[in-house]
């Protein structure tokens, strides 16, 4: 599929089957089927056993990690990248968020360095900060297909650590972790860099397809 096809349906890999909404914290069951957090307790399940659940797609049944905790089940990192994504490609129709004031306008520009949008009036403050001399700004309405491509494809932003990349995986909680979180909440627990792991599922979604 190319990037103009894919940024076409992206609202369709968006949108969480449960809730029918864009996703919210998406976690993915060992089938590759993701949804939102908080819709995995909507989910019917074919029993009473709170230690499994069915997925709402191919019925599958799993046990559910960390002693029932559903967040335990990886988040589902490509789909958050979507995520990140998807404002940028509806700021003709409907605007986007600037990361500094808050305003909504079309009129933006996105800074692949903060990850972030960039209102016009707050443009010239981003750019006149020593610090971010080295940032790349683009202006939403100068987008062409490779832009969307390297959002699509930046590491993900820590959620607990803001601004700081997610370079590891925690091989015991089963998540990506940040820098800092390596050195504190995961400190001694098993971790390998984030590529490796990104191998490693591409591996297993490999193999999930052939056995089809």
């Amino acid at each position: 599929m190319d990037i103009k096809t894919f940024l076409d349906n992206i609202h369709e890999h968006a949108c969480c089957a449960v809730c029918m909404t864009r996703f919210t914290n998406p976690k993915q069951l060992p089938c590759l089927h993701s949804f939102c957090l908080h819709c995995l307790p909507r989910i019917p399940q074919p029993s009473e056993n709170r230690d499994t659940i069915s997925c709402d797609e191919c019925t599958q049944n799993f046990r559910i990690p960390g002693n029932g905790d559903l967040n335990a089940f990886p988040t589902n990192f490509r789909i958050n990248s979507l995520l990140d994504a998807l404002p940028v490609t509806e700021c003709n129709t409907i605007g986007i968020k600037c990361g500094n004031c808050e305003k909504t306008s079309a009129e933006s520009a996105y800074c692949f360095t903060c990850c972030s949008c960039w209102c016009d009036d707050c443009l010239p403050l981003h750019n006149g900060i020593k610090t971010f001399k080295e940032h790349h700004a683009l202006a939403l309405k100068d987008f062409r297909d490779e832009n969307f491509e390297t959002i699509l494809k930046q590491p993900t932003l820590c959620g607990k650590h803001e601004r700081r990349k997610q370079k590891f995986f925690c091989q015991v909680c089963n998540i990506a972790i940040c820098n800092a979180c390596a050195l504190t909440d995961h400190d001694g627990h098993a971790k390998i860099v984030l590529e490796d792991a990104a191998k490693e599922r591409k591996s297993r979604v490999n193999a999930a397809i052939e056995l089809k």
